[in-house]
């Protein structure tokens, strides 16, 4: 899990001024099953035509996002969707879709868009059973987490939480292997800048690549 600067300052709103003229559907469409009774917010979903320009231009920038790339290692990007949740809005306990669109989710992600001060509640809170987490993230910044994880959105008391969630299929299908295979490409490159001869960083180069090809599905 993650909590790390993907988006500019700018950036984010650029996507609430483009937001501004698009209207939002309820959340509950794509809902399934239990989960219609337990989820009151708004979405934009990627087959509003209007918004189509946004979501390409947001997957342009996920493509270049150095720590998205190098954490996820996204073989797709599936399910985006603003969501709006007003005064009183909130998703209760409940556990994502194990496959969307033909691809299996190994992750999720919230961007956050409103600023953490610009509401009151609608924290995510994830439920590991022995201990519980509450993220509320600044904009531009956006929280990534094993998909599987028992999760709500706590109702908001105060303003609007705009933000954008979506799904990864990674190339790295285990957890672990991902988070081992990131710190490995981590200290390569801490490694990198301490050493005089770029030779002495072969074997390590040799090592992050092979098990890179080794842990990838596909």
């Amino acid at each position: 899990m993650k909590l790390v600067n993907v988006f500019e300052k700018a950036q984010v709103q650029t996507i609430l001024n483009a937001l501004a003229s698009i209207d939002y559907n309820d959340g509950r469409i794509t809902a399934k099953g239990h989960a219609k009774t337990i989820k009151d917010n708004w979405q934009i979903t990627e087959d509003v035509v209007a918004a189509q320009p946004l979501f390409k231009k947001i997957r342009q920038v996920l493509q270049t996002a150095d720590f998205f790339v190098n954490y996820a290692a996204p073989k797709a990007v599936v399910g985006l969707r603003f969501a709006k949740y007003q005064e009183s809005g909130y998703y209760g306990w409940h556990v994502d879709m194990a496959h969307m669109n033909g691809f299996r989710t190994d992750m999720s992600f919230t961007l956050f868009l409103s600023d953490k001060d610009e509401y009151d509640g609608g924290e995510l809170e994830l439920d590991f059973g022995q201990y519980k987490q509450k993220v509320k993230g600044a904009a531009g910044q956006m929280f990534i987490y094993p998909t599987g994880v028992l999760h709500q959105v706590t109702p908001v008391t105060r303003g609007d939480r705009i933000v954008l969630v979506g799904w990864i299929c990674s190339r790295i299908p285990n957890a672990e292997d991902r988070e081992a295979l990131f710190s490995l490409m981590q200290e390569s490159g801490r490694l990198g800048k301490l050493v005089q001869n770029p030779e002495d960083m072969k074997k390590m180069s040799w090592l992050l690549q092979y098990f890179t090809r080794r842990l990838s599905e596909g």
